[in-house]
């Protein structure tokens, strides 16, 4: 799955039937892109953003992608904290590498 950011700065979350690929591509760059990710991500200024788990749920729960889908969900979840991917509380956060900005 991936986070979308359009050239007018919608987010959209993309592919959410793959629950083995995670990353954010974006047609914007700069402060144009920190203002479209304002409530859904940060980035970190290394390559990649720290995506909101919650925002990632919200968006699954209200467009489902298979019956399944929480189980594969959790399970994504968990294998990123294994990799180091996952940032806890207050706001746990998906690390996403970025894609064309």
């Amino acid at each position: 799955m991936f986070v979308h950011v359009s050239s007018h700065g919608v987010v959209s979350l993309e592919a959410r039937e793959d629950f083995r690929a995670f990353e954010l591509r974006s047609e914007l760059q700069g402060e144009a892109l920190a203002h479209a990710l304002h409530g859904v991500a940060e980035r970190d200024g290394q390559g990649f953003a720290w995506v909101l788990a919650g925002w990632l749920e919200e968006q699954l729960t209200q467009q489902p992608p298979s019956p399944g889908w929480r189980t594969d969900f959790e399970a994504m979840l968990a294998y990123a904290q294994r990799q180091g991917w996952w940032r806890g509380p207050p706001a746990p956060c998906v690390r996403a590498h970025v894609h064309g900005a």
